[in-house]
């Protein structure tokens, strides 16, 4: 019980700050990059590719940040935008920057597993984006509480991600994770149980249209 309340209290919190951030897009635009360590143009062109290849990805607003966080990326919608139409909200796609860990973050991994993690979590995105208020609002609630449920919505995103063409930067990344010095026990072990294995990601890998010649 005093975990769950602490729990609540710093899902609260977040959400509240959230609620603050003062993101805004330009108009006419629909992608920006910003946070406190700036994007190479090396990097937004992993993102770009992510975008050119899933449907609807490149006329939907998102923000992608650089961020002290502790996973390797995570997928939002803005907060203070939650109430427009889906088609309407801003959403934050988040990445690890150097001050959460100097040897493993978004502009150490490899340029295919960034656009393999970038990838991910736009499907994240679009998974909201199809989605009304209270369908994201119960979708948070099951995936911080069910682990079967995070477990499920996990695995459906790296196969949304695989079949749209980011296979193999799937499994670069998962590749690299896996075999970095960098990554703590405790990631890892969060890994196996959420997230696909490289052999589960090769299966898909060979049972779809997308393996490349």
């Amino acid at each position: 019980m005093k975990h769950l309340k602490r729990d609540i209290l710093l899902t609260a919190v977040s959400l509240l700050f959230l609620s603050c951030i003062s993101y805004e897009i330009p108009v006419g635009e629909y992608h920006v990059f910003t946070g406190k360590q700036a994007w190479s143009e090396k990097e937004k062109n992993c993102a770009y590719k992510a975008i050119s290849n899933i449907e609807s990805a490149d006329s939907t607003f998102i923000i992608f940040r650089k961020h002290k966080i502790k996973s390797m990326g995570q997928a939002q919608p803005l907060l203070r935008t939650i109430l427009k139409k889906p088609k309407k909200r801003i959403y934050i796609i988040s990445v690890r920057d150097s001050c959460s860990n100097p040897d493993l973050n978004f502009g150490t991994i490899p340029d295919s597993a960034k656009t393999g993690l970038t990838g991910h979590e736009i499907m994240h995105v679009i998974d909201y984006k199809s989605r009304n208020i209270l369908q994201v609002a119960g979708m948070g609630i099951k995936y911080t509480w069910c682990k079967k449920y995070r477990r499920k919505t996990e695995w459906m995103t790296d196969s949304l991600t695989i079949v749209n063409n980011m296979g193999y930067e799937v499994l670069c990344f998962t590749d690299f994770i896996y075999n970095s010095p960098y990554v703590s026990e405790k990631y890892l072990k969060k890994k196996k149980k959420y997230y696909m294995t490289q052999e589960d990601i090769k299966r898909i890998i060979d049972s779809t249209d997308t393996k490349r010649e």
